[in-house]
């Protein structure tokens, strides 16, 4: 079984869990976006810091979620991304997703598609800026966003991540 990787969250479930036996496994999904109307959920991301270097899409945590990802796609056409957040401080410099709010002044996301639901939305790996990430959080929503003044519409030029084993199923 995986170590906890982050050391902290959910870290008492976590090694209790283990406990139970081999096979007791479970999966961690960053999110499951809905309509707040319908309740009717709208995307599954999996979210990645902006210092990842590499995502293996074969990687055996990535095929559990793609599974459940799969079972929300023929139910409700859902969509699955991975995101990649990226923060920064007003030096320029990359932050922590933990960072306090007040000290991040830019925000932007490298949205990849990973089922066809998704690449009707994005065609393919895609940086986004804030603006347009947020853009799209309500495009699959079918509504229309609130005002945007306040939020990044620049990206800055980053590295991303490299991408094995990508495909859209």
């Amino acid at each position: 079984m995986n170590e906890e990787k982050l050391g902290y969250r959910d870290l008492h479930y976590s090694h209790r869990h283990r406990k139970y036996g081999n096979l007791m496994t479970w999966y961690d999904i960053d999110a499951i976006e809905y309509d707040a109307t319908t309740t009717l959920p709208v995307s599954v991301i999996e979210l990645k810091h902006g210092n990842i270097r590499e995502i293996d899409f074969l990687d055996h945590e990535f095929r559990c979620i793609r599974s459940t990802a799969n079972a929300l796609e023929k139910c409700y056409d859902t969509p699955f991304f991975t995101v990649v957040y990226y923060y920064f401080n007003s030096c320029g410099n990359l932050v922590d997703g933990d960072q306090d709010e007040k000290f991040i002044i830019h925000h932007q996301y490298y949205v990849i598609p990973l089922n066809k639901a998704a690449s009707s939305l994005v065609a393919e790996p895609t940086m986004l800026s804030e603006r347009n990430y947020i853009r799209l959080l309500y495009l699959m929503r079918k509504t229309t966003p609130p005002e945007l003044n306040q939020f990044s519409k620049d990206k800055k030029v980053i590295n991303i991540p490299k991408l094995i084993n990508y495909e859209v199923k």
